[in-house]
């Protein structure tokens, strides 16, 4: 039952409303002045006022006043539409005017209905709007600490970095007489070491810059030996196997960004694996007018029903077991793809183990 406030002087046009409304789920409160409305909208019941536009007191606009977020009809017998608009304009919910036949009695149910859903609607898109705005807050407040925990990881992994390099140039200069094999082993060593802080230091450019990706065209054979020679030592002791099918010879995006997302997934390929000998497979093909690169590996594959949630942070899913890690890799790579304004999902695949498929778009023009 809908509670209406009906604020009318004249008894003839007050019992032409009520009859218009017989039968309807609405219960009305009858006042007649202005001052008796105001003392009526005390009561939180009251859902919707309909009042004629002029009163003994005062014009019924100023209910407006004292209506909050309950809906004001206006009704008047001489309006025009000037005065309608700026009733409208004013907050008034609808404005009708009084006929001599009285036609416009007829449309009050529609139009009683019509004001007090246009109400709920604004009153669930001011929570709507609310709940957005604190959520907006909250990101922002996250954000703000992800940039500083990005710093302070940054500051923490290519401070021992620097001193590695330190140290490596103490014992080349120190140590009078070093192999060859030595010297290469330390070769390797310092390039790793400066290839890790310049990734780490672009990774950090990336969370500071809300995601910006510095596009160029790079040789994807070369970016997936790179990303693989950092995890050489894993591979090896995994016994792991590289395959590579076809490949297009040239894509477009972030290289240093896009390396440790190669880099992230073959890793995920090691730690995952299964009894078998490991095999890890990178293809790339054009698609209408993306990339697809795609790495498959034969190890323990992924839950289907976890496959999305697997690219949320610190989610790891059902089958890590005792494989270590923090569930933020997958989903740093979401973000570099969606930068680059691409994707990365799991395929489904026949057989053991799992397939990262990854859009990226294609250079542009």
């Amino acid at each position: 039952m809908t509670r209406l406030l009906l604020v009318e002087d004249n008894p003839l046009d007050a019992a032409a409303a009520k009859r218009a409304l017989r039968g309807t789920a609405i219960d009305i409160t009858h006042v007649t002045s202005l001052a008796e409305a105001t003392e009526a909208l005390g009561d939180p019941s009251l859902e919707i006022v309909l009042c004629d536009y002029k009163l003994p007191d005062g014009q019924g606009i100023e209910l407006l006043a004292h209506t909050g977020a309950r809906p004001l009809i206006l009704v008047t017998g001489g309006g025009n539409e000037e005065l309608a608009v700026a009733a409208l304009k004013a907050g008034v919910s609808d404005y009708i005017v009084k006929d001599v036949a009285g036609a416009y009695l007829k449309l009050l149910p529609a139009t009683i209905d019509g004001a007090l859903s246009t109400a709920r609607m604004q009153r669930e898109l001011a929570h709507t709007h609310e709940a957005l705005t604190s959520q907006l807050e909250r990101l922002r407040t996250i954000n703000t600490e992800l940039k500083a925990f990005a710093s302070r990881v940054s500051h923490d992994v290519r401070a021992p970095l620097r001193r590695i390099r330190t140290f490596v140039d103490l014992i080349v200069r120190e140590v009078p007489h070093i192999s060859k094999d030595v010297a290469s082993m330390i070769d390797i060593l310092l390039q790793q070491v400066d290839e890790l802080d310049a990734t780490t230091k672009r990774l950090l450019e990336f969370s500071k810059a809300g995601g910006n990706v510095e596009g160029q065209s790079f040789d994807l054979r070369a970016l997936i030996e790179r990303a693989t020679q950092r995890l050489s030592v894993d591979l090896e002791e995994a016994g792991a196997t590289l395959e590579f099918g076809e490949l297009v010879p040239r894509m477009y995006g972030d290289p240093t960004l896009l390396e440790l997302v190669v880099q992230n997934l073959t890793s995920n390929a090691v730690k995952f694996r299964g009894n078998d000998p490991l095999v890890i497979h990178f293809t790339c093909r054009e698609q209408g007018g993306s990339h697809v690169l795609c790495v498959r590996d034969n190890g323990r594959g992924v839950d289907a029903t976890e496959a999305e949630r697997l690219f949320e942070p610190f989610f790891r899913g059902s089958r890590a077991g005792d494989v270590q890690g923090t569930g933020i890799g997958l989903s740093t790579c979401r973000r570099i793809i969606e930068a680059h304004g691409g994707k990365i999902r799991f395929m489904p695949v026949d057989g053991p183990g799992a397939c990262v498929e990854v859009l990226l778009p294609r250079a542009p023009e």
